[in-house]
């Protein structure tokens, strides 16, 4: 895979890790979760706040655990990266693989269940849940939304995402999604 492709997810990588030791466990997603649901003002126990501790762990179940090849309950970089080698793929076509775990992030922003994003659930999502600083969340909501819409759709959301996960283009903006490379 290409060099730009790996700084892209090893930013990612560091924006899931939430408590920065180096290795992703179910911990940073309860942690990415709880800071979350605080952000949005919802009570601890809460059903609300339990609905998105429990989205935010199904990416450490569905996506991040299985990449765990030692069994150890974390999971280092070089187990995630090979993992996205391995099973992502190269072609925009496996784009399907990943298409669920994309839909989640969605919901989790989409905090207001309107089936859109708005800046401000978008901000608040990404400031929070994954630690990007303000300002790169403010200029990818921007250059990411269909000419610079107040909104995001699901539909330019995943678009967005698979340019993340395949594209080539060093211009794109999707490039830092999860923080400045």
């Amino acid at each position: 895979m290409d060099a730009l492709r790996a700084r892209r997810f090893q930013r990612y990588f560091t924006a899931l890790d939430s408590n920065e030791d180096g290795r992703l466990s179910r911990s940073d997603f309860e942690l990415a979760g709880l800071r979350y649901a605080e952000k949005l003002g919802y009570a601890a126990g809460s059903a609300e706040q339990r609905r998105l501790s429990d989205m935010s762990v199904a990416l450490w179940t569905d996506m991040v655990s299985p990449m765990d090849t030692d069994g150890d309950g974390e999971v280092t970089y070089e187990e995630f990266w090979a993992a996205i080698e391995q099973n992502l793929g190269s072609d925009r076509a496996d784009y399907a693989k990943v298409r669920p775990v994309i839909e989640i992030y969605f919901t989790m922003a989409d905090s207001d269940s309107d089936g859109e994003i708005s800046r401000e659930e978008f901000t608040t999502m990404f400031t929070t849940a994954v630690r990007v600083p303000e300002a790169d969340v403010a200029a990818n909501f921007s250059a990411i939304t269909a000419e610079h819409a107040e909104v995001l759709t699901l539909a330019r959301f995943h678009e967005a995402m698979a340019e993340f996960c395949y594209g080539t283009d060093p211009q794109a903006p999707a490039n830092h999604l999860f923080g400045r490379l």
